[in-house]
C-alpha cells in the first residue's frame, strides 16, 4: 500500500501522459531489477560454492556405485560400508546406494552404526564390504574388515 500511494504521487507531481508514464514505470523497473542483479549474483557465487562441496562426495559415491553393478547382482544381497566420507550424513551411502541400484530391498549397513559392533563371524555373512579411498569404494574383504570393540 506504502509504495502504491508513493507512485501516485510521483505520477501526479509529472506532468505526463498515460503513454509517458508506462515508459517510465519499465525504465524504473527495469533499472531496480538491474541493480538487485548487481548486488546479488556475486553473493549467489558462494551459494553454489557451498552446494557444490557437499555434492562432491555425492556425485563420487553415486558414480563408484555406478561402475560396479555386479556389487547388487543378487537383489538380495547384504552390503557392509566400512568407511565412507559422509561424516554427518549417516544415511547417505545407504540411500545412495538404494538409489543406484534401484532395489529397495538391498541391504546395506555401516560399519561405524552398527551397534553392536559385529564379530567376525558376522562380518563373513556380508559378501559385499566397500571402504572409501582415494574418493571412490572399494571393495575389501569382508574378513579381513578390522572387527571393533
Amino acid at each position: 500500500a506504502g509504495l502504491t500511494d508513493l507512485r501516485l504521487r510521483f505520477t501526479r507531481a509529472i506532468n505526463a501522459s498515460a503513454f509517458e508514464r508506462g515508459y517510465a514505470e519499465v525504465a524504473v523497473f527495469s533499472l531496480t531489477a538491474a541493480f538487485l542483479l548487481w548486488v546479488h549474483v556475486p553473493k549467489r557465487q558462494f551459494q553454489i560454492d557451498y552446494w557444490q562441496k557437499d555434492l562432491l562426495p555425492i556425485h563420487q559415491a553415486a558414480e563408484s556405485f555406478r561402475k560396479h553393478p555386479e556389487w547388487w547382482s543378487d537383489p538380495k544381497t547384504k552390503i557392509l560400508i566400512v568407511s565412507d566420507p559422509f561424516k554427518d550424513m549417516h544415511w547417505a551411502p545407504i540411500f545412495i546406494g538404494i538409489l543406484t541400484a534401484r532395489n529397495m530391498d538391498l541391504q546395506i549397513h555401516r560399519l561405524p552404526d552398527m551397534n553392536p559392533k559385529p564379530d567376525e563371524a558376522i562380518l563373513r555373512t556380508f559378501p559385499v564390504a566397500l571402504q572409501w579411498q582415494e574418493n571412490q569404494f572399494v571393495r575389501v574383504d569382508s574378513a579381513a574388515v578390522p572387527v571393533l570393540r
